[in-house]
């Protein structure tokens, strides 16, 4: 929290006086999580980009890599997740965010955030990969705002493409 704004620390402090609690999903939970992520990003138009099986399929073959994370409100209902894929013993990806639209008022993704940055430092991670900030192909420029504001930095990556024409 502290390399998180202004605005964005009155969210944190709001959710933590509202009693929301951060949990680290068992791995057990990770189908629940999955699904209820995926609810959430269809309704927002922006699909995921694996299935459940396909998934299940790479969490049972890498089965360290996959993380869910959650805030609940006061009676249990996850209303901001996320799986996060271990990328290395250094970094993790954010990979499937997502949030409960009721519950903008209080911005849960900021403390959802904040509570996967403290879990990744406890555990070792030197980095936290927020991920782009593209929305159908196109930057989103809030989306990249709240980034920032939340300590993210931006970096470049490499990436190459092969035509197949």
């Amino acid at each position: 929290s502290e390399k998180i704004e202004g605005m964005q620390k009155r969210r944190l402090k709001k959710c933590k006086e509202a009693g929301f609690p951060f949990k680290k999903y068992a791995k057990k939970e990770l189908a629940a999580a999955f699904e209820q992520i995926d609810r959430w990003r269809n309704a927002a138009e922006k699909s995921l980009s694996m299935t459940w099986a396909d998934l299940h399929d790479s969490s049972k073959r890498n089965p360290h890599a996959y993380h869910a994370f959650g805030v609940e409100n006061e009676h249990g209902l996850m209303i901001a997740g996320a799986i996060v894929v271990r990328v290395n013993e250094q970094v993790i990806y954010n990979f499937f965010p997502a949030h409960y639209d009721a519950y903008n008022q209080f911005s849960p993704m900021v403390m959802l955030m904040d509570g996967i940055y403290e879990w990744a430092r406890e555990n070792g991670y030197k980095h936290y990969d927020l991920g782009t900030s593209y929305v159908h192909k196109k930057v989103n420029s809030s989306l990249k705002l709240f980034k920032e504001r939340m300590g993210g930095k931006t970096y470049s990556a490499w990436s190459w493409r092969k035509s197949l024409n």
